[in-house]
C-alpha cells in the first residue's frame, strides 16, 4: 500500500522525517521553554533539552528517520524544505 504512494523505501523515511521535524518544531513552541521563566537562559534551555528528549523518547522510529537513516533531505540551503529549516526565532514565538 505505502508503494503506491511512494516510490521506495527512501522516500517514505524522507517523509516520515519531514513529518518528524515538524512534530519536533511544534513541540518544542509549546514547551514551558518557549514561556517567559524565572531562573534565566540555563532553566530555558533545561526544558528546551527536555522537550527534545521527550520527543526521542516518545517517538524513536520517527526520531531514527529523523537522525539515523540515510535520506536525500537536504540541510541549512535554499532548497531543504520548510520542516528542516525553521529559523530559531520561530521555535520560541509566543
Amino acid at each position: 500500500m505505502l508503494y503506491s504512494h511512494f516510490a521506495g523505501k527512501d522516500e517514505i523515511v524522507a517523509a516520515v522525517a519531514l513529518d518528524g521535524f515538524a512534530e519536533l518544531t511544534a513541540s518544542l513552541r509549546t514547551s514551558p521553554a518557549t514561556a517567559d521563566r524565572p531562573g534565566g537562559p540555563h532553566v530555558r534551555l533545561t526544558a528546551v533539552a527536555r522537550a527534545y528528549l521527550g520527543f526521542a523518547a516518545a517517538h524513536p522510529a520517527v526520531y531514527a528517520a529523523m537522525f539515523s537513516m540515510d535520506t536525500a533531505l537536504t540541510f541549512a540551503t535554499a532548497e531543504s524544505p520548510e520542516p528542516v529549516h525553521p529559523a530559531p526565532g520561530e521555535v520560541f514565538k509566543k
